[in-house]
Formats: C-alpha cells, sequence, structure tokens
C-alpha cells in the first residue's frame, strides 16, 4: 500500500486493524546452486522434515516404540501450540526442528557474531544452557556413527525453539535444524515439533 490513504485502501479490501493474514509470495529458485526462496520456508520445511521422518519411521519394525508427531502453531508469538503440546501429550523427549541461517553466506558478518555453521554441511543440532545435554550427545553420537553430516549451533538461555516450551516444563528436549542460506526471519525462528 502506499501513498496518504494507506488505511482507506486496506478497509476497502475488506481487512480491519488485527485481522491474520497470509501473503500470496510463491517458493522460487534461488541465484545460489540448489537454493530457493519464499515466504513460510521455515514453517514448511519444518512440517516437510517431521513428515519425512514419520513416513521412514513407519517403514521400520519399531516394537514397544511411542513416536508422537505435532505441528505447532502461534511459536512466534508465545511458543502457545507448543506449550499445549507438552501439557497434553506429556512426552519423555521433544526434538523442535526448524530452518537456520547459513552464516558464511553473510561475509564479515556472521563469523564475527555467529558460529560458522554452512548449507550443504549438514544440519544443524542446538547446543546450549536449556537443551538436555544427554539429549544432544545421543543426536551427536548415532550421526557420528551413522556417518551423517551435522553442524553444532549454539545458544544461551533460551534456543529460540518451540523446544523451549518442553524445557521450561522439565522435558528433555533439543533443537535440529534445517540449513537456509538467508531468511527475513531470526536465526531461530519459528519451529516445529517432534515429540518423542
Amino acid at each position: 500500500m502506499h501513498g496518504d490513504d494507506r488505511k482507506a485502501q486496506v478497509e476497502a479490501l475488506g481487512l480491519r486493524p488485527g485481522d491474520p493474514i497470509l501473503l500470496d509470495r510463491p517458493i522460487k529458485r534461488g541465484v545460489g546452486k540448489d537454493t530457493f526462496y519464499g515466504a513460510y520456508l521455515d514453517n514448511g520445511l519444518g512440517c516437510f522434515s517431521v513428515t519425512e521422518i514419520a513416513r521412514k519411521l513407519a517403514s521400520e519394525n519399531l516394537d514397544n516404540v511411542r513416536v508422537m508427531y505435532t505441528i505447532a502453531t502461534h511459536e512466534e508469538i508465545g511458543r502457545f501450540g507448543s506449550t499445549q503440546v507438552v501439557g497434553e501429550l506429556k512426552p519423555d523427549i521433544l526434538i523442535a526442528t526448524d530452518v537456520n541461517h547459513d552464516y558464511e553466506a553473510a561475509p564479515g558478518i556472521g563469523a564475527r557474531n555467529m558460529n560458522p555453521l554452512k548449507m550443504g554441511e549438514g544440519f544443524t543440532i542446538g547446543r546450549g544452557a536449556v537443551a538436555s545435554e544427554p539429549l544432544v550427545q545421543m543426536l551427536v553420537n548415532v550421526c557420528r556413527e551413522k556417518g551423517i553430516p551435522h553442524q553444532l549451533d549454539f545458544s544461551g538461555r533460551d534456543m529460540g525453539t518451540d523446544g523451549m516450551a518442553a524445557a521450561l516444563a522439565g522435558v528433555d528436549s533439543a533443537a535440529m535444524t534445517v540449513g537456509t542460506q538467508s531468511a527475513t526471519c531470526t536465526p531461530h525462528q519459528s519451529r516445529r515439533i517432534l515429540a518423542i
């Protein structure tokens, strides 16, 4: 919207202040090799990752194992969805999935302030004050044993993921992320939950 009558332009569309909206911004091929960009990638990639894990595990013979997959909402404004999941399902552990940044793609900025994460070098596993160290170590050990490329990402008192809702409820939690070259969101924005 442009001009002095922006409010009238919005109201002419039938929108009122506070109405939720979704932007029509399709996913497109990016400039870099094997890259793409678009709105809602953090949610879409998180959901895709969780769905793929569920699909693969469903084909395995898992006796006496309870695995739950959930997709939560309202994570950017208070982790309300994940708080409900933790309260209702009471998982033993919770692994949140989301996107992360390729800090090497921001020369002179990322390396100064962030752990040097790089797209194509493996997904990231969050480690920090509130992440469950035994759970993080288990994930790292599995990656090493199976030759799965991974990187460690570090956070302070807040993982920046829906896993934080689990940590606050006393549930062991960790965060795993899919690397993106750049994003218009915070480094650990909205997370999808994999509750186990």
